[in-house]
């Protein structure tokens, strides 16, 4: 009784004072939204994965070891079929050369700037595999030959078939600069027309763990400037559509606003970046806010059409709706709260978010939405809703085949659940892109015919100084070679016996 009481009289201040409770909500709403401003996006693969992760702790520890394994991967794809060819040979140097440019690169390989080691007398000579692309048809057949059979080259540099080959650059991310992605990202698409436009036939797709990384911001931001608005447009023609108010319609879209600004300015200051994961935080935000809007506005015009005064019938909407709307709120922003279980961060700044949103939606919907209504002009013509005779047809139905109808609904469940065993967990980033996508058609490309974008990385430590170089532990890792090339999911391996094999062939 004294919390029904409670609720009359708060219902009463709301639609006593909308300009107070306005006045305060839009300060409030400024006051957080100022985190919009410190509110970076990052797009660095990295952020899925914990501090504390395993596996990014010792991928750390093998690029501080060795060296960092972001790359941007140009393949070429010559028209004839032939990267032997003294047009495609002329322009691999080209943009090998060119590639040591790009903002951030501290290492370039390709087919011809591979240090090929020969033997000449009791020297060993190392030098360019191509040191002139003006070379005669014998000596590319040499170099063909080389290349094609050289492991650190093959499915890796060139194609088996040698109908592709590849120029990759290895770019050093400080991390410092939000926007070095982008950079290195169209200094390469620059170079790629370079290239495409210098030699006419030649495709040029460009791949790499850094071009995932930049896919993933343009990817987010496509979205944002596509389909957000788009929704919002199909969300305002929908209310404007059922309500037939134009009060109701720009109530809903400023409540949703706010709700989102909110939520954002607050992740903002504490210092949180938006993900591709995080991103679509206001989508889900713009979905419960319209749902708490619809319950109370529905009601709210159903009580003026029966013939109570605007602001009798915006508090007896609070009254009914505040306890069930209450109620869904917070028990979606539990779920989503849930998600701070997750390892992956990403998941865990979304959860927050929107259980933020969710929260600011509700409160919103009892003060926000009754304020405005109460100020916004809006007219609803009286009407006797319970002559429906459609929607009490549908009612009788129901009732009288709810037997009926619970066997059969309860079948139709039993039957789509079962398929749920079919669902598959497979974290392939790439295959987050839609085909459309530029690096997804690249890295597809590069997949079917020449070695693929991810690697795994093996650092073995002796604890022992030089002792690399000892026959057994030479031997110990030979026969992970060996069994790493029997996978049939392996198409290249880089390894330093390889090199001590081929040293000690050419030195025999």
């Amino acid at each position: 009784m004294k919390n029904g009481r409670l609720l009359i009289s708060f219902t009463q201040f709301v639609t006593m004072n909308p300009w107070k409770i306005l006045l305060f909500i839009f300060v409030c709403v400024f006051l957080l939204g100022r985190g919009l401003e410190t509110l970076g996006f990052s797009n660095d693969y990295r952020v899925y994965f914990s501090k504390e992760n395993p596996q990014l702790q010792a991928f750390n520890n093998i690029q501080a070891t060795y060296n960092k394994s972001d790359s941007v991967m140009f393949v070429l794809q010559p028209d004839d079929g032939d990267v032997f060819s003294q047009k495609t040979l002329s322009a691999i140097q080209q943009l090998t050369e060119k590639a040591w440019k790009i903002p951030y690169s501290s290492r370039v390989d390709s087919l011809t700037n591979f240090q090929h080691t020969k033997a000449e007398e009791d020297d060993l000579i190392v030098a360019d595999l191509v040191v002139d692309s003006l070379v005669s048809i014998n000596e590319r057949n040499t170099i063909k030959e080389i290349a094609l059979n050289e492991p650190f080259l093959r499915n890796r540099l060139v194609s088996i078939s040698g109908h592709v080959a590849g120029v990759n650059v290895t770019v050093q991310l400080t991390g410092d600069d939000p926007t070095e992605v982008v950079k290195v990202a169209t200094a390469a698409r620059e170079l790629v027309l370079d290239i495409e436009k210098s030699y006419p036939g030649m495709k040029v797709y460009l791949s790499g763990m850094t071009m995932m990384s930049n896919s993933f911001n343009e990817a987010a931001l496509n979205d944002n400037k596509l389909l957000v608005p788009l929704m919002y447009a199909c969300i305002i023609l929908i209310l404007w559509g059922s309500f037939k108010s134009l009060s109701a319609t720009i109530s809903v879209v400023i409540l949703i606003l706010c709700s989102v600004v909110s939520s954002l300015g607050i992740a903002g200051w504490l210092g949180w970046s938006l993900t591709p994961t995080s991103a679509i935080a206001p989508t889900i935000i713009l979905t419960m806010a319209v749902a708490d809007c619809v319950h109370i506005l529905v009601t709210q015009f159903h009580h003026r059409r029966i013939g109570h005064e605007k602001q009798q019938a915006i508090q007896e909407s609070i009254r009914i709706n505040f306890q069930p709307v209450f109620l869904t709120s917070a028990t979606t922003a539990i779920g989503f709260l849930s998600m701070n279980f997750s390892d992956a961060p990403p998941f865990r700044d979304l959860g927050n978010m929107v259980a933020m949103g969710v929260i600011f939606a509700w409160l919103f919907s009892i003060t926000l939405l009754p304020a405005l209504m109460t100020l916004l002009p809006s007219k609803v013509q009286k009407t006797d809703e319970q002559d429906n005779p459609l929607m009490l047809g549908l009612a009788e139905w129901v009732i009288k085949k709810r037997k009926l109808l619970l066997i059969v609904n309860g079948l139709i469940a039993v039957i789509i659940i079962s398929f749920v065993p079919q669902n598959q967990l497979n974290d392939d980033f790439v295959k987050y892109f839609d085909e459309t996508t530029q690096f997804r058609q690249a890295t597809d490309f590069l997949n079917e015919n020449m070695g693929g974008i991810y690697s795994i990385e093996f650092s073995i430590d002796t604890d022992e100084a030089g002792a690399i170089s000892e026959p057994d532990f030479l031997e110990e890792v030979d026969k992970l070679v060996s069994w790493l090339h029997s996978q049939t999911e392996v198409v290249h391996i880089n390894s330093m016996t390889d090199t001590f094999k081929r040293l000690t062939q050419i030195h025999t």
